[in-house]
């Protein structure tokens, strides 16, 4: 059988979008002929960790190893009641602070893994023949110069896997000399990469108008759903639900929402009950703008908030859902972005409400295969009102993905693209 070492900075158990991608794709590689290695880091601060979601990746094929960057470092304070309470803070209310102490580190705030996994990813080369080897990269991207050098020591094929694009992310924040050196060391990786893998054509167009890379090099495989469990629940009301699962950051808020519900006229809601569901670890910003609108909503619409949760109890909470939302920033470069969850959502089969720009790759799979609506933020309220008309006549449940489109973006088929693909460069 063929091995692939794999470097990922998040990795099983945590449940975190790149940790998922990376134990998904080791879970079902050894079908289609490849073996995984995935090197990390040790234990995280505040990540969650959720074994049960990768239940064939083996400890003995997880080799860890120390850092000093910030998350390792609050895991290794003496006092773990103490690490948790900082980690939260941080978390909740220090999301400016921790972005501009994230910015003054060169490449990012991960790079203190990187002398740690260099090293170890030599003897772990030195013991073992490797067929290729994988880094995936987004946000968190120094880890991809170790693979560069390893790859380039031992002569063993890169592989490149782009989450979200390196110095041209919409969300930088970095300084003018972490900008330089950012474009220095995409570059560098890029270019000695022998594929380079994005999960949305729009990061490819990207990089393709940026160093004119020739269409071979880089291929789309895009993220899947997993971890679907069928389930026949009825809800405990006749409210009509609307829910969202997971994290916001940034400018990812429900600010259009809340604005266009609070535009709807208060009579509207005399026969109608709607509860706004979101479920996750939310920011101060977050709240501060949920208290608001609180403050101005109609009786008839509620807003409840439920703790990050388990996938096996999550999966209650969107299959009694009516629809299930996605918000995107308003801003450029969010227009090529498909979020995780879009592909979480699918094996429900309910209504996804985008709230996201009509020209991007996310508003095109959603409409193109009728899966749900889109709301643009220049939208005015007749699009939601159509969206709630729609569930007082139970029409909405009629809306969702079909079964050969679920079932070709599951993650198995992801890893069948990805197999393909290294069987190609090895």
């Amino acid at each position: 059988m063929n091995k692939i070492l794999m470097i990922s900075y998040f990795a099983p158990p945590i449940n975190s979008p790149a940790s998922i991608r990376v134990g998904k794709f080791a879970n079902y590689l050894p079908e289609f002929g490849w073996k995984a290695t995935i090197l990390t880091v040790k234990e995280l601060s505040y990540y969650k960790k959720e074994p049960e979601l990768f239940p064939n990746v083996l400890e003995s094929d997880i080799i860890r190893t120390e850092s000093i960057d910030p998350m390792r470092l609050l895991k290794l304070l003496k006092r773990r009641n103490k690490e948790q309470d900082l980690a939260a803070k941080l978390h909740q209310k220090g999301e400016g602070l921790t972005n501009k102490i994230k910015g003054l580190f060169p490449i990012d705030d991960k790079i203190g893994w990187l002398p740690f996994c260099i090293k170890k990813a030599g003897k772990i080369i030195k013991q073992d023949k490797f067929d290729a080897i994988y880094c995936t990269i987004g946000g968190t991207n120094s880890h991809a110069i170790a693979a560069y050098k390893i790859s380039k020591k031992y002569g063993i094929p890169l592989v490149i896997d782009i989450r979200d694009p390196w110095a041209d992310h919409i969300f930088s924040t970095g300084t003018w000399y972490n900008n330089i050196l950012n474009n220095y060391w995409e570059k560098k990786v890029y270019s000695h990469a022998t594929k380079l893998i994005c999960v949305t054509e729009g990061f490819k167009k990207i990089i393709m108008d940026k160093y004119n890379f020739p269409n071979s090099k880089i291929d789309v495989i895009s993220n899947g759903f997993d971890d679907f469990a069928e389930g026949n629940y009825k809800k405990a009301s006749n409210e009509i639900i609307f829910t969202f699962a997971g994290n916001m950051y940034k400018d990812i808020l429900p600010d259009k929402l809340y604005d266009l519900l609070l535009k709807i006229d208060d009579k509207y809601w005399n026969d109608l009950k709607l509860k706004l569901r979101f479920i996750g670890n939310y920011r101060s910003k977050f709240h501060s703008l949920l208290e608001d609108f609180n403050s101005r909503k109609p009786g008839n619409i509620a807003v409840e908030v439920l703790p990050f949760m388990a996938k096996a109890s999550l999966n209650k909470f969107l299959h009694e859902s009516d629809a299930l939302l996605i918000f995107l920033p308003d801003r450029d470069g969010a227009e090529k972005i498909i979020t995780t969850k879009f592909y979480d959502y699918l094996p429900y089969k309910k209504p996804i409400i985008a709230f996201c720009s009509k020209n991007g790759e996310l508003a095109e799979s959603i409409i193109s295969n009728k899966l749900g609506f889109v709301i643009d933020h220049s939208d005015s309220k007749e699009k939601l009102l159509e969206i709630l008309e729609l569930s007082k006549n139970n029409e909405l449940e009629k809306i969702h993905a079909e079964d050969d489109y679920i079932y070709s973006n599951s993650r198995k088929q992801k890893t069948k693209k990805l197999a393909i693909l290294l069987d190609s460069i090895k």
